[in-house]
């Protein structure tokens, strides 16, 4: 799976999948993708709990949790939902374990025993233990607050770190001790832009990028791999052509960074440079309110889930980290996350 970070495209299988969470009516979407040329066919239609906003796959492939914001009958309760990926590419429900808050978005250590989950509602991080056999949960007396919202979350490929951004303007370092416990990172939180919707590490874990929801502002740090701590690089912020940006990614290859931006409904594709900065590409047009962007494993291709209109738009990775068209995608309604799956 690829949301913003991950491994070297050589040490990991390749995506099979492309799922989508639909916020409005409920449904996760599921589709095989052709491993050559990108394409999607249509698998199945999951219901899932009450408005799913946030999706991340377990290390082992065999699993898939979905953040559900407003469940539990509206009694400031969400939920997260345990799939077992199939090999078709449909999903088969296994659990829903109840999360007091909002659950929203979420990433998995890469050992796959620990999963964290940013709470928009009670300003928090939600800790599970997970069973590796059977992907069962189970939550952990850890749970940091934050002055103002938990956004976005991503873990650093190391395991060893994890970052969250919140609505003021932070992100917030954590080390992980061996019980999946968490102390900060030297002199956390660090200054940001906007309010951090999103989050990525590049694969070799030097560099992290935040992006502003609102304006039109992409920050990048250098990371202390030894510490965690994270420092802003010169040369940023770097501006968009348009604003609201509500996703960004890396590619696997650690080549391509790739945001969307809501005010042009596009795309804005940079070069990674060695040093961590960014080098502009091209504006690509994607569709209505672009949510969620993701990679394939193999950098060949990328997914953005266009939440006005209830579909997927694929493009190609050229080889200078441009983009090719090649097709759209129905979807169910609202979709605000989408990831890459193996």
């Amino acid at each position: 799976m690829s949301t913003g970070c991950g491994s070297s495209s050589s040490s990991v299988p390749k995506s099979k999948y492309v799922i989508t969470a639909n916020a409005e009516d409920d449904t996760l979407s599921s589709f095989s993708r052709d491993t050559t040329t990108g394409a999607l066919t249509p698998v199945a239609v999951m219901a899932a709990g009450s408005n799913p906003t946030g999706l991340v796959q377990h290390p082992n492939g065999k699993f898939v949790y979905s953040m559900n914001v407003d469940d539990w009958d509206n009694t400031l309760s969400a939920s997260i939902d345990t799939w077992e990926l199939n090999a078709s590419g449909a999903l088969s429900h296994l659990a829903n374990t109840r999360v007091v808050g909002m659950a929203l978005n979420a990433v998995i250590s890469p050992n796959g025993r620990y999963l964290y989950v940013t709470d928009q509602n009670d300003y928090e991080l939600h800790s599970f233990k997970i069973n590796t056999t059977t992907g069962a949960l189970t939550e952990q007396p850890f749970s940091p607050t934050y002055e103002y919202e938990a956004h976005s979350i991503a873990m650093h490929p190391s395991g060893k770190f994890f970052y969250v951004g919140t609505e003021n303007n932070q992100i917030h370092g954590h080390v992980i001790t061996n019980d999946g416990n968490y102390t900060g990172t030297p002199n956390t939180p660090y200054a940001a832009t906007g309010a951090n919707n999103w989050l990525a590490i590049t694969p070799n874990g030097d560099y992290l990028y935040t992006v502003d929801a609102t304006g039109n502002e992409i920050k990048g740090f250098s990371v202390n791999e030894k510490t965690g701590e994270i420092t802003l690089m010169a040369g940023f912020p770097v501006t968009t052509t348009g604003s609201g940006m509500k996703s960004c990614a890396v590619t696997p290859n650690g080549k391509y960074f790739y945001v969307t931006t809501k005010s042009d409904a596009s795309v804005n594709a940079y070069n990674v440079e060695s040093n961590g900065s960014l080098t502009y590409i091209d504006t690509y047009a994607s569709g209505g309110h672009p949510k969620s962007v993701a990679v394939d494993s193999k950098s060949t291709s990328l997914y953005v889930a266009n939440y006005d209109d209830n579909n997927v738009s694929a493009f190609e990775i050229g080889a200078t980290g441009a983009l090719t068209p090649i097709s759209k995608y129905a979807v169910g309604v609202g979709p605000k996350m989408l990831i890459t799956a193996h």
